[in-house]
């Protein structure tokens, strides 16, 4: 969410001695066991030997941004999500929210009139096929068209979007425009899942 590399994360492990036996190459010209310090050689224990200075990446960054800048940064992703849930609440029924994550990340379906309001546990097997091949369409067809990406993944045993706000430019109209296609969309596309 800052726009940072990935390169600048910190993986943290409960027990790092296992972290040798995942990642050393044993690459004898790199790593001599006579050398001094060579204990916090961290080229072994990591998916990463050659390191480069990407802190001086994040480094960069807060000093353009600062804890102020960041702080709006994922308020502006959070609210935007939340934008999203509530158009997706007031939509008649059209979406459904799948899983409530409560955060930047929206999982929710397209409903086809017909089976609105959704209820997972009471369709039938075909309707749960349709409607699973269907977010799968909508993608590739939002691909082909150029219009949007939105990815979608299994939850609850139903293929659903995901929405993942994490763009600090994404505005209210984006998070509007992105709803209106997959409506339209998956209006198009149902009929065809059959």
């Amino acid at each position: 969410m800052m726009g940072i590399t990935q390169q600048c994360t910190a993986l943290l492990v409960r027990e790092p001695e296992r972290l040798a036996a995942c990642f050393a190459a044993g690459a004898d010209y790199i790593f001599q066991p006579d050398k001094q310090f060579g204990e916090w050689d961290s080229g072994d224990r990591t998916f990463q030997c050659g390191r480069r200075v990407d802190a001086l990446k994040l480094w960069l960054a807060w000093k353009v941004h600062g804890d102020a800048g960041f702080g709006a940064r994922i308020d502006h992703a959070v609210a935007m999500a939340d934008f999203a849930r509530l158009l997706i609440g007031a939509s008649e029924d059209g979406f459904a929210t799948i899983a409530d994550t409560g955060f930047t990340n929206v999982v929710f379906a397209w409903v086809p009139p017909e089976l609105r309001p959704l209820d997972l546990g009471s369709l039938s097997e075909a309707d749960r096929s349709r409607l699973h091949r269907l977010a799968p369409r909508v993608k590739a067809r939002m691909q082909s068209e150029g219009t949007a990406l939105l990815g979608y993944q299994p939850v609850h045993g139903l293929n659903t979007f995901r929405l993942l706000v994490m763009n600090p430019t994404v505005g209210t109209r984006d998070v509007e425009a992105v709803l209106d296609l997959l409506a339209r969309y998956g209006a198009e596309e149902w009929p065809g899942t059959a």
